[in-house]
């Protein structure tokens, strides 16, 4: 563990750490009670999906689904991060590598919620990119 607040990492870790907060932040948030909002979310518990495997979710459930999901996914990126920083003990190399892959899906993130403006997601997709381009910017490989 002293891997991840070692000199040169204390960045890194402290990127993957702001998405485990954000994650849970994500995934405990709760649906706000408005009039209009609750209609609406009665509406899409109403609104079933027949198929022939015999499941009939709500539009409400594939929605709770796919909220409870991202969460999750957030949760996975930042625990293969760290894991494999410290299986690699530390190493720039692989520390860049990591930092390159996770910059080619943050940014992409990123993009989709500037052309579908969702502020939350725009906000810590925008941040980990940033802070993530700035860590493999600051990261030197020995040669």
């Amino acid at each position: 563990m002293k891997i991840l607040v070692s000199k040169g990492n204390r960045l890194f870790t402290f990127v993957w750490l702001l998405f485990v907060v954000s994650a849970v932040g994500h995934g405990s948030s709760q649906w706000p009670d408005d009039e209009h909002l609750n209609t609406l979310a009665d509406s899409m518990n109403d609104y079933v999906f027949e198929n022939p495997t015999g499941l009939e979710p709500s539009l409400l459930d594939i929605f709770w689904g796919v909220w409870l999901e991202v969460a999750l996914f957030m949760l996975g990126v930042a625990a293969l991060n760290l894991v494999a920083l410290i299986a690699a003990e530390g190493s720039p190399r692989v520390k860049r590598s990591l930092l390159i892959a996770d910059l080619c899906f943050m940014v992409p993130l990123t993009v989709l919620f500037v052309v579908y403006p969702v502020p939350p997601p725009l906000f810590v997709f925008g941040l980990t990119s940033v802070l993530c381009a700035l860590d493999l910017a600051l990261t030197r490989v020995p040669e």
